[in-house]
This record gives structure tokens, sequence and C-alpha cells, in this order.
């Protein structure tokens, strides 16, 4: 600090920079309620509530993140082989899925290759040999003409 005040325009100017540096840290602080104002004057420091006073121009409204669905079916099964991991009923419920159209024997048998590949312990998948919803379906299975 100062001993003997002295207008802020007649100190050097690396001191001028100094305060105007500490003036600026102190609002930042205040700004992201890091620091708390004291005093008769910190209501300065405070932002504003909204009025609703707008300039007469329209809002921007941000555009929205485009979706990537690939990304998130990607997700979907890493977190359902994460479960089926550890979980017998969620292991024969993917198995079931992946084996959607196999019908041959080495077919089922490298699919329990690559789950066992995956870390799911093949004694969830002994023996079990998909039924319905998904296997052996063909498309027009659930179509009917009765409604």
């Amino acid at each position: 600090g100062q001993s003997l005040w002295r207008p802020y325009e007649i100190l050097a100017p690396a001191v001028q920079w100094q305060m105007l540096e500490a003036a600026a840290t102190a609002i930042t602080l205040i700004e992201s309620k890091a620091l708390i104002p004291r005093g008769e004057q910190a209501a300065l420091f405070q932002t504003e509530p909204h009025t609703g006073f707008t300039n007469g121009l329209p809002a921007k409204v941000p555009k929205p993140e485009p979706i990537n669905h690939w990304q998130r079916a990607a997700q979907a099964i890493d977190e359902a082989i994460i479960e089926a991991r550890h979980n017998p009923e969620t292991a024969r419920l993917l198995f079931t899925l992946a084996s959607y159209g196999r019908r041959d024997p080495e077919s089922l048998e490298r699919l329990r290759a690559t789950f066992t590949k995956e870390g799911i312990p093949p004694e969830f998948l002994s023996h079990y040999e998909p039924e319905w919803p998904f296997a052996g379906l063909r498309l027009n299975d659930g179509l009917s003409d009765s409604f």
C-alpha cells in the first residue's frame, strides 16, 4: 500500500499498472464469487439483476450441439458390455441381441469367443441358445394386418 495518498495519475506507470492488475484480479474474484466484497460500496461490484430491458434486437439463441447418434450407440454398447461382465442376465440379453440372424453353431461359437475376449465370463453364456425375441425372427414376423 501507499503511506501517503497521491492521485492515481501522478503515480509511476509501473505502479499504475500494478494497481490496474490488482483491481482487475479483485473484480474477477468478486464476479466468480470467490471473494465477497464488504463495505458501503460493495453493492457496486455485485451483478445487477436482470430487468428485462433489451436493446430491441432478438436474443441470440445458441444452436444446439448436433447429436452424434453413432457415438451414442457405441457408448450404449460399451456400457452394456461393462454391465454384462458382472450380470449374467445382461450378458444373455446382449448375446441374444448380438446373435440376431445367426443360426449356425459356428457363428454362435465365434460370437461367444468375442464375448469372452471382451471380458464377459463364458459361464454366463455356456450352453445358452438364444430364443425369442431376436433369434430366428424375420422382419415381417411381427407384422399383422389384424389390428
